[in-house]
């Protein structure tokens, strides 16, 4: 039901007393009328995201927090792990940061790499430092990988085979 107060709509629930329990609802309460010019839509989301299981890993070239360039040749013959962040969105136990940290921890092969891709910060390396993260994190200001990958929600995590197909896009 829509407010009744000036201002934005909001929804409320009707008062308790007004509708007797046990008794059948007027059909009204059920009815939507939309706003003129909506449209009406199958899903709700940022869009079609772009088939990528199965398909190689994009071209790209970023710098990691080190200043070093990460590119897709630099990834051959690696496992990789990518997780997507906006800088917003980060802090010390949004899952999965602890268990990438874990991950790149355990595992300090040349055969594996744990990457994160941020979007929006430029200072990256001192907010995961303050948050005693180690793993590298690649600055996607321009969404360079982001967007062929289709990382829109943080905590997105794809998976990259030695191949360099990409076998697990969970997003």
């Amino acid at each position: 039901l829509a407010s009744r107060r000036p201002g934005p709509a909001t929804l409320c629930y009707p008062e308790a007393d007004q509708y007797p329990i046990n008794q059948p609802l007027p059909a009204s309460l059920f009815e939507f009328t939309p706003p003129a010019g909506a449209l009406q839509v199958d899903r709700l989301g940022t869009g079609p995201r772009p088939p990528i299981m199965g398909k190689p890993l994009p071209e790209f070239s970023l710098d990691d927090r080190s200043g070093e360039t990460v590119t897709r040749a630099s990834l051959e013959h690696k496992v990789v792990v990518l997780c997507y962040f906006d800088a917003s969105a980060l802090s010390a136990d949004r899952e999965p940061l602890p268990y990438l940290e874990w991950l790149y921890r355990a595992y300090p092969s040349k055969n594996l790499a744990v990457l994160l891709l941020v979007k929006g910060d430029p200072d990256i390396d001192a907010r995961l430092s303050k948050l005693h993260y180690t793993l590298p994190a690649l600055a996607d200001p321009e969404g360079s990988l982001t967007k062929p990958m289709g990382f829109t929600q943080p905590g997105s995590i794809a998976v990259v085979n030695q191949a360099g197909t990409v076998v697990l896009d969970r997003k």
